[in-house]
């Protein structure tokens, strides 16, 4: 008698466990997200006394400028490069706006040298970005 129950409750299992098929994508299959939009930044520097870069950014030409990096941006380059590149992304940006980029050179000595132009770059949208640099007045340290 218990053999039999087992597999009345064993069918009755199976039966409710059958999942009609769809036609319709499952959730996970949905639209791809566009990527958000970001300013990325890249410049060359070549004296050996520069340990990192602090970047500054401002809504307006003349500032004022705060710093939006936490660490200080490090060279992407070998080590022992001459010339050496560095790249940082700001992803805390909005189409439609334009922003300013200065960069505040960190030296191995701790000294900070304020580096001279400001970048321009204007967020167009998720997919655009442009990067125009901008003639503006050095602001004050």
């Amino acid at each position: 008698m218990v053999s039999r129950a087992f597999a009345a409750c064993a069918l009755g299992l199976a039966l409710t466990t059958a999942v009609p098929a769809r036609s319709e994508p499952p959730p996970s299959a949905a639209l791809p997200v566009p990527p958000s939009p970001q300013a990325t930044l890249r410049w060359k520097e070549s004296s050996p006394d520069v340990y990192g870069f602090v970047v500054l950014r401002s809504e307006e030409r003349g500032g004022p400028f705060l710093r939006i990096n936490g660490p200080l941006v490090r060279s992407a380059s070998p080590d022992g490069a001459v010339q050496k590149e560095y790249v940082y992304v700001d992803r805390d940006v909005r189409p439609g706006r334009t922003y300013y980029y200065a960069l505040t050179a960190v030296l191995g000595s701790g000294a900070k040298q304020r580096m001279p132009g400001v970048r321009k770059k204007t967020i167009e949208g998720p997919e655009k970005e442009t990067a125009r640099d901008a003639p503006a007045p050095s602001p004050p340290d």
